[in-house]
């Protein structure tokens, strides 16, 4: 395993996604409690390592104690970024971004797009979300395009093309920021959306960056499948060996 886990850390990307996790007979906490299985997917381009890893917390220390576990002191430790980390919006990842080690934080325009698409469903085709999902839509069309493309080939075509159309959208939002309601579901996929704004354009950057963090939620999903059957793990041993067990080896 300690292998494994170099390939993984080895590569330009750690994408990072968790899920919920009820454990039974976890230390001075009640079986209620959430816990989490977190999944990284890393290492070499076009060969990915995935890793899962149990927790009985959803605090950036867990993802950070294991990405950086062997790091040397603060004093002596290298200065040189590792990699670019890809996760969803949520606020721990925000945390883990700071470190030294990474090289830029990416977040995901698939979740972006799923608040556009729920507003979309309750509204006039006309309406502003389908504007949004449209233009988001062009992105991915652009992503297709360049599918096969080198890293610096898809690098410098995303700036000609990919970023005319980012401007447009950050134009949008802030024109509508202006007139809808904050607390209404568009304004708060719009709020989503400019909180992440930096985050969302970072992928222009680095041709090995995807537009979204999908290929992680696509390997999650098999835990995600088996937990509708066993429901919950009767300890956190059983919890560590269902972690080994969902990690590709």
């Amino acid at each position: 395993m300690a292998a494994l886990r170099r390939e993984l850390l080895s590569g330009p990307v750690m994408q990072i996604d968790e899920t919920p996790l009820q454990v039974l007979r976890e230390t001075d906490r009640e079986a209620s409690k959430k816990s989490y299985m977190w999944i990284y997917r890393g290492g070499p381009p076009g060969q990915p390592v995935i890793w899962f890893q149990y927790a009985a917390s959803r605090a950036a220390e867990v993802p950070q104690d294991f990405l950086f576990a062997d790091e040397a002191p603060p004093d002596e430790a290298a200065s040189a970024p590792c990699f670019y980390l890809q996760p969803d919006g949520y606020s721990a990842y925000h945390v883990l971004a700071r470190h030294i080690a990474v090289r830029g934080h990416m977040t995901c325009w698939a979740h972006v797009r799923r608040g556009f698409v729920n507003v979309a469903k309750a509204r006039q085709r006309t309406g502003a979300a389908h504007q949004m999902v449209a233009m988001i839509g062009k992105l991915y069309q652009v992503e297709r395009e360049l599918k096969e493309l080198t890293p610096d080939e898809r690098r410098d075509a995303r700036q000609e093309r990919a970023r005319p159309i980012l401007d447009r959208i950050k134009g949008w939002l802030d024109s509508k920021a202006e007139k809808v309601l904050t607390k209404g579901k568009l304004g708060e996929a719009i709020r989503y959306t400019l909180n992440l704004w930096p985050q969302l354009t970072t992928y222009l950057a680095d041709g090995h960056l995807a537009i979204d963090n999908n290929l992680t939620e696509n390997a999650i999903r098999p835990f995600v499948i088996g937990r509708k059957g066993w429901l919950f793990a009767g300890s956190p041993k059983g919890a560590d060996a269902s972690a080994m067990l969902y990690t590709p080896t």
